[in-house]
């Protein structure tokens, strides 16, 4: 059952990935310009249709994101947490981070430490 949502998760994620290219990329951003490309080429370019594929192209982008959120999301509520790529992707910044964390404290302790021994050698003098 749980490789089966995994396997359902994993669909919804890619899905979205594919429709969040696929629809914004032609119907937004494509199909626009070929449009006034066209218009152009027959001479009957206005300024309506220009402003609406002017349009239509800025709100490529924001579709796009908007899809692939609402398709990620859904594929994340259906998926296990132990699964999916974003979390595995956090786990693995979590455990660089740590590991960079530590190596400065370690850096830092012997830092420190000498600075104790320079003030040793100042209180003995």
């Amino acid at each position: 059952m749980k490789q089966l949502k995994n396997i359902i998760a994993t669909i919804f994620i890619l899905g979205g990935i594919i429709l969040g290219y696929v629809i914004p990329g032609w119907y937004l951003f494509i199909n626009p310009v070929l449009e006034v490309c066209k218009a152009f080429d027959a001479h009957n370019l206005t300024l309506t249709l220009t402003t609406i594929s002017v349009i239509k192209v800025l709100f490529a982008t924001p579709v796009k994101n908007l899809i692939i959120t609402i398709t990620s999301t859904i594929g994340g509520f259906i998926g296990t947490d132990d699964y999916l790529l974003v979390n595995i992707i956090n786990e693995s910044i979590a455990e660089l981070l740590q590991e960079y964390m530590s190596d400065c404290t370690d850096e830092y302790t012997y830092l420190d430490n000498n600075k104790d021994l320079e003030n040793n050698e100042e209180n003995k003098e």
